[in-house]
Parts: C-alpha cells; sequence; structure tokens
C-alpha cells in the first residue's frame, strides 16, 4: 500500500523498527517551508511517499526493488547507447 505523508520531522528512508507487524519504505522525500497561519512561524515540513509492507513480505518487497532498479539502470544504459 502507497500513500503520501506530509510529518515536522525527517524520515528514515526505511522503519523496520516502529512496527511489530509493517515495515516502512520511503520515497520522493520533499523538504519544504510553510508559515503558521497563525504564528506567522516558518517552519519545515517533509512530504514523502510511504509504503506499508508486512515484515514477513519484507525480503520479497527489496529484491523487487533491487530488480526494478537493475532494470531501469539497463533500460536507461540502453537509451543512451
Amino acid at each position: 500500500m502507497r500513500y503520501q505523508v506530509k510529518s515536522n520531522t525527517k524520515p528514515e528512508e526505511t522503519d523496520t523498527t516502529s512496527s511489530r507487524v509493517y515495515n516502512y519504505y520511503r520515497s520522493n522525500i520533499e523538504q519544504t517551508e510553510e508559515t503558521d497561519e497563525m504564528t506567522k512561524e516558518k517552519h519545515v515540513v517533509y512530504t514523502y511517499d510511504e509504503e506499508k509492507i508486512r515484515k514477513e513480505d519484507w525480503d520479497q518487497y527489496l529484491d523487487r526493488k533491487a530488480s526494478d532498479a537493475a532494470l531501469q539502470e539497463l533500460i536507461m544504459e540502453n537509451m543512451e547507447g
């Protein structure tokens, strides 16, 4: 399951400890600055995509991510060459 998250705390790319059931993979992490409408104070906000993966599926998920990255790299090399 993939969804977008907004947080005041910079996330780690992977989180394998905060849940007993799920691991989390985060990508497209972007830092922006927002102004609080009431106090007019500026603060940093992070937006990112998060995927929630059951712990028993984690190794398979990582293998698929690595395979997808290798395939993408091969496609880019073929396009350049």
